[in-house]
């Protein structure tokens, strides 16, 4: 049975710090007293990765980090000091920008035929004919047909595997989609075998055939067909007596007619149009990205964990690890990118048994962990927003509101600055996530009679004003039914599960506290509208369909983009008040928590999730625990700080350029210096340049 920890001491893992690294610190960490070793992500993540949560290939340890060897020893090492293991997974998203995650580089290959298309969260119909059965590429540096002008798109070929290459980026080519071209190099080198494969490739089920059969067919031939294709290039004599053709004429004509594809911009673009990708301009990924993201990374798609099948190939090998007692516990990161986090933990829960489970959850004031979740706790914001407050003095709120206002000209209402950064994420950063579920609410009016003459442009002013009000990162509103199928929908036969809608009475409270909101804010969105969106956000309207319920789940999944983006990676940057406060987990508008409420905080803790992780820094920390604490002290000498700002301020007018900093950024950088002191002007403009960019304002 895996060991509960007592005390976790977190190792960040990286090509500079291996498994080898960390198995060598063992005994130092046991010396501390901690009782488990937490691991940040283990598994192959993409090349050059630094952190390990960018997974692409799920089978086995990082190669960088040492690989399967390398884990085996500092497990060993662990063991031999006493020490259990946590373990961080990534069960949201995998990485995509490099060939090796297999099942992506598949998916590109074959597109919605491909055995892998339904492990990924991939829009295969949408509203835009031109991105019908496509995956949208946004990895152009200028328009494509300049670039394509430029040359700078090619076509490459290497033993029988085609791809297109753009800089550093590798595309994959789908064999059916050159046969006209390998017939072309058959008819050159004279090889009745080379025209063969060519008119069997235009045999090839198409990309659009998704049935069982079709997809199982297309990839057994293309498989072969690319080893017939290898096996007439590498012919040596004895072959050549038997065809007639030697390989190294195959050869040949192959790489001229790839030499005559790349010379002909015509020919190249009809060849990447037959592609089950579009590569295009980046600015395109703002509006018309086809799968969902993690947050805004494009290179990040998510995963469809909630199937099955997709959860047995993501956690197989952690699952093993945890039956074999090599892992100890695990920290789950982002489950509310999930689309049923509940059904998720359950799942993961039963698979392993006595596992120690914490999720990554930012609770807002008030909130609570949905106590039917089979886990620990949290990984602790709550407690490291509630600690950190506790050493703020709140008499400290008033004077240094006022001199903050005064001296900086910043506006000090929290709300309206959380509001407009939430407003601006959602219709910029995350305008082509907005955009598809758009198009889904869409198809939704257009199945109810009394909201079908919505137009687009409605509908999306109002899930963009929902989105921006929704008070927390997400409800969880879920679909429960006897099949644990996450497509099942009541209907369809006798023998078919009934889905049963499972709404909690704080989701209720959040969707219509956000609904009362955007009435307040908005008075030309039409009342019945946002009724009808509550009904079907918390599964009440009549009849409700598969596709209304889907709708439902989904939007769930984007508030907490929304949440992250506009609050923690923009508002928290833009309201400089006190950046002690201004923290994952935390709320800048709250000053300060009282002696008292920490002590209650504490015992509802204890009696809730006893076993629940305490942290006072984590990698998603804005700052570190003891800089926080620096700037926290300035409640207490409002006044004197205020007065040390106004000097500062006379003082470094003359560098000002064009307004920049303004008030609030130069009141950031003081606060900065002041946390983190003493630190080099290299290191301040760096952690600046990062600031400022977040802000989203100069």
């Amino acid at each position: 049975m895996p060991s509960p920890p007592l005390a976790t001491y977190r190792l960040q893992l990286h090509p500079g710090f291996t498994f080898d690294d960390a198995a060598a610190v063992a005994g130092y960490l046991a010396d501390l007293g901690v009782s488990h070793v937490y691991l940040s992500p283990v598994l192959q993540a993409a090349p050059g990765s630094t952190h390990g949560y960018d997974v692409v290939d799920h089978s086995r340890p990082s190669a960088a980090l040492g690989g399967e060897a390398g884990y085996r020893r500092l497990g060993d090492a662990l063991g031999a000091a006493g020490l259990g293991q946590v373990l961080d997974i990534v069960p949201n998203h995998m990485a995509i920008g490099a060939r090796e995650n297999r099942w992506w580089w598949d998916v590109l290959e074959n597109g919605p035929s491909s055995l892998w298309a339904g492990h990924f969260d991939v829009t295969w119909d949408p509203p835009e004919e031109k991105l019908r059965n496509t995956v949208l590429l946004p990895i152009l540096g200028d328009h494509y047909g300049r670039v394509l002008d430029r040359g700078e798109v090619r076509l490459e070929h290497e033993r029988g595997e085609f791809t297109v290459r753009y800089h550093e980026h590798v595309f994959p080519v789908s064999l059916r989609s050159l046969a006209g071209h390998i017939a072309r190099a058959a008819e050159r080198a004279g090889s009745d075998d080379l025209a063969f494969v060519a008119t069997a490739l235009r045999r090839l089920p198409a990309a659009t055939r998704t049935d069982r059969a079709s997809r199982l067919e297309r990839h057994r031939d293309t498989a072969v067909l690319r080893r017939q294709l290898v096996h007439l290039m590498d012919h040596d004599e004895r072959s050549e007596r038997h065809t007639g053709v030697p390989g190294e004429a195959v050869r040949t004509a192959i790489e001229e007619v790839v030499a005559e594809v790349n010379a002909d911009v015509d020919a190249l673009d009809t060849l990447l149009e037959d592609q089950n990708y579009r590569i295009a301009h980046w600015r395109t990924a703002g509006r018309e990205l086809g799968y969902r993201r993690f947050f805004d990374i494009n290179s990040l798609v998510g995963v469809r964990v909630e199937d099955p099948e997709v959860f047995a190939d993501t956690h197989g090998l952690v699952l093993r690890w945890l039956r074999e007692g090599v892992v100890d516990g695990l920290r789950v990161d982002h489950p509310d990118g999930l689309r049923d986090p509940e059904r998720y933990f359950r799942r993961l829960a039963e698979a392993g048994p006595g596992a120690w489970i914490v999720a990554e959850k930012i609770l807002e004031v008030g909130e609570e962990l949905p106590p039917s979740w089979p886990v620990a706790g949290t990984t602790g914001y709550d407690r490291l927003a509630a600690i950190d407050g506790v050493l703020v003095d709140p008499a400290g709120e008033a004077p240094l509101t006022e001199a903050y206002g005064r001296l900086t000209g910043a506006d000090t209402d929290w709300v309206e600055v959380r509001r407009e950064a939430k407003a601006l994420a959602v219709r910029q950063i995350l305008g082509a996530d907005v955009a598809r579920l758009t198009a889904q609410l869409v198809e939704v009016c257009e199945g109810r009679r009394h909201q079908r003459d919505r137009t687009r442009h409605e509908l999306a002013e109002a899930l963009r004003e929902l989105l921006t009000s929704f008070p927390v990162y997400r409800s969880y509103v879920r679909v429960d039914d006897e099949a644990d199928d996450p497509g099942a929908s009541a209907g369809g036969g006798a023998d078919a599960p009934v889905a049963v809608a499972v709404v909690r009475p704080d989701d209720v409270a959040h969707v219509e506290a956000a609904l009362a909101d955007v009435a307040r804010r908005c008075p030309e969105i039409d009342p019945d509208l946002l009724a009808f969106l509550g009904d079907l956000l918390l599964l009440r309207l009549p009849g409700l369909t598969a596709l209304e319920r889907d709708f439902a789940l989904q939007f769930q999944q984007l508030t907490g983009p929304a949440m992250a983006k506009g609050v923690e990676d923009t508002a928290f940057y833009r309201y400089t008040r006190l950046l002690a406060l201004n923290e994952v987990g935390g709320d800048p508008g709250r000053f300060g928590v009282s002696v008292e409420r920490m002590h209650a905080a504490n015992a509802e803790r204890a009696e809730r999730h006893p076993r629940g992780m305490l942290t006072l820094q984590t990698h998603d920390t804005k700052r570190g625990p003891d800089v926080r604490a620096r700037i926290g002290a300035l409640a207490g000498i409002a006044e004197e700080w205020a007065g040390a700002v106004r000097r500062w301020r006379e003082l470094n007018e003359p560098l000002r350029r064009g307004g920049a900093p303004d008030g609030g950024e130069e009141h950031l950088i003081y606060q900065t210096m002041l946390g983190a002191w003493p630190l080099s002007a290299d290191r301040l403009v760096q952690y600046l340049e990062k600031a400022l960019r977040e802000e989203k304002t100069h």
